[in-house]
């Protein structure tokens, strides 16, 4: 007899990760084909494992700008567009998000890009008063006002390089997450522009 350590992991970008650890192997063994025939048990369901995730977890889906618009509208809030961003910066594409919070038409991200400068702009209308103010570094936090609401700004590295700024609009209990490539200065002009 002899032992040979296996490991496999599988890797699920949704599910995670799955570890099988052999320690005893019988090497070179005949397998009937019949072991190869997928066999359902009478009554079993199928379940669609990325679809599950997806509802559990959350994914976005692509739309046009005038899309995410009609939807917000249909759900019953303005969605809020920059009336200034950088110089040479274009909105390349519009997210909606699906997730545990978010219902149809109630969550988007646009996404704004150019050499100079990039970021993201994020609103989710939650059913409930969540408090805004994630940061993903949890280290160097700044509290400011913005739009008239109490706003949590934090560095991802640099103040002056990239910044996440968060709020919750007073009106539409819309929050509202500017993260990217751009100074704290630059992410509050983008903010006071919302239209």
């Amino acid at each position: 007899d002899r032992s040979i350590p296996l490991k496999l992991t599988l890797s699920h970008p949704n599910l995670g990760s799955f570890t099988y650890i052999a320690t005893n192997l019988d090497l070179n063994q005949p397998i009937d084909a019949s072991q190869f025939v997928l066999q359902v048990p009478t009554g079993a369901k199928t379940v669609d494992l990325d679809a599950k995730a997806a509802k559990d977890e959350g994914f976005h889906e692509s739309v046009t700008l005038q899309e995410a618009r009609d939807l917000a509208k249909h759900a019953g809030w303005k969605l809020l567009e920059p009336g200034y961003v950088p110089d040479g910066v274009k909105l390349t594409q519009v997210l909606q998000i699906h997730n545990q919070t978010a219902t149809p038409g109630n969550g988007f991200t646009l996404y704004y890009y150019s050499q100079a400068a990039n970021f993201a702009l994020s609103e989710e209308r939650t059913p409930t008063n969540a408090a805004a103010g994630w940061c993903p570094d949890h280290g160097d936090i700044k509290n400011l006002t913005v739009r008239g609401a109490k706003a949590v700004a934090c560095p991802s590295g640099d103040w002056s390089k990239k910044v996440t700024l968060t709020w919750q609009e007073k009106d539409s209990g819309v929050i509202v997450a500017i993260h990217g490539g751009l100074s704290l200065d630059e992410a509050v002009k983008i903010a006071k522009s919302l239209q």
